[in-house]
């Protein structure tokens, strides 16, 4: 029985190795970084953040970005739509923040 959890164990980390690494290898931004760009573009205030790679976003990578948003996500999406969301307050709002990062990030994927 001992033999079996050791066993086990090892196997577990073993994944945990394995499977790991490639999890975070695709690097994902936080809605945080998408409510500042967004902010910077709807809103004027602010300069834009630098990406993993050190490039910066711009005017026109926000609208890449809502553009392949409108096209394959949601017809109705725009810019100034996501700001007002990203800026509301109260319960519930973290997984909305959360939902439209999890968009931008797969236009930046796709742009």
């Amino acid at each position: 029985m001992k033999l079996k959890r050791i066993a086990l164990g090892l196997t577990v980390v073993a994944l945990m190795i394995t499977i790991v690494p490639s999890v975070f290898a695709c690097y994902e931004y936080t809605p945080g970084y998408w409510k500042h760009n967004v902010r910077v573009y709807v809103e004027g205030i602010g300069s834009y953040s630098a990406d993993i790679n050190e490039i910066k976003e711009s005017d026109c990578s926000m609208e890449c970005y809502e553009t392949w948003i409108r096209a394959h996500i949601c017809g109705d999406f725009t810019l100034e739509w996501a700001n007002t969301e990203f800026w509301m307050r109260g319960p519930g709002r973290q997984p909305i923040r959360q939902m439209i990062a999890d968009w931008f990030n797969l236009a930046k994927d796709n742009c």
